[in-house]
C-alpha cells in the first residue's frame, strides 16, 4: 500500500516535470522564431524595385580630378528613391584598387559584399576581406568600414596582418584607405618569420 502511494506520488512529479519542460520549450522555440524573423527583416533588402540594376561595374572615384580608386563589381544594385538613406549593394563579390597622388596603383582591397550609402560616404564591406599595399602588407579580417569623408578604413573585428618579416594578429585596426598606414588597436600576437637566405 506504502509502495503505491510512493509510486503515484513520483509518477504524479514526473508528469509535471515533463508538462513544465514542455511549456518552457515553447515558450523559448516561440521567442527564438519571433528573434529569427525580426533578424531576417532587418537584414532584408527593400520592397520597393532597386532604381538601377548594372552588371561587370567599374566605377571610377576622384578627388579634383585626380584618381583615387577604381571600383569593380559584378552586380551592383541601387536604392535610391523614397529611401530614407539611400544605398548600393553589391552582392557578389568587390574589389577596389587604390592610386596615390602620381596616379599610380598601391593597394588592392576586396570582398564577397559591399554596401554602400551615398548620404553618408560609407561603404561596409565583409565576408573574407583582403587589403594588399605595395609593400607586401596583407590585411585579413572579416569586414571593414570604408569612410570616404575621413579617408580611413577600420574595424573592431579580429585581424591578422601578414608582411615579409612576420604575422600580426589583432583586434581592431586604423588604417589610411590607400593602406600605406596602419594602427592596430590591441596586438594579440606576432610570429616572427624566417627570411629566405
Amino acid at each position: 500500500m506504502f509502495h503505491d502511494k510512493r509510486l503515484f506520488v513520483y509518477t504524479r512529479i514526473f508528469f509535471e516535470i515533463i508538462s513544465r519542460s514542455i511549456f518552457y520549450f515553447v515558450i523559448i522555440l516561440l521567442f527564438s522564431c519571433q528573434n529569427k524573423k525580426e533578424d531576417i527583416k532587418k537584414l532584408s533588402l527593400p520592397t520597393e524595385r532597386p532604381s538601377q540594376k548594372s552588371s561587370d561595374v567599374t566605377l571610377l572615384y576622384s578627388d579634383s580630378t585626380r584618381l583615387k580608386a577604381i571600383l569593380k563589381a559584378f552586380k551592383m544594385i541601387a536604392y535610391e528613391k523614397n529611401q530614407q538613406d539611400p544605398f548600393v549593394f553589391f552582392p557578389d563579390s568587390i574589389k577596389i584598387i587604390f592610386f596615390n597622388t602620381q596616379q599610380v596603383p598601391t593597394s588592392t582591397l576586396t570582398a564577397h559584399q559591399a554596401v554602400y550609402f551615398t548620404k553618408t560616404q560609407k561603404a561596409y564591406l565583409k565576408y573574407n576581406v583582403h587589403f594588399i599595399n605595395d609593400k607586401k602588407e596583407h590585411l585579413i579580417t572579416e569586414n571593414v568600414l570604408w569612410n570616404q569623408s575621413t579617408g580611413k578604413i577600420t574595424t573592431d573585428k579580429p585581424v591578422k596582418i601578414i608582411t615579409p618579416t612576420q604575422i600580426i594578429n589583432g583586434t581592431g585596426i586604423e588604417c589610411e584607405e590607400d593602406f600605406s598606414d596602419y594602427t592596430i588597436k590591441n596586438i594579440t600576437g606576432i610570429i616572427q618569420l624566417e627570411q629566405d637566405k
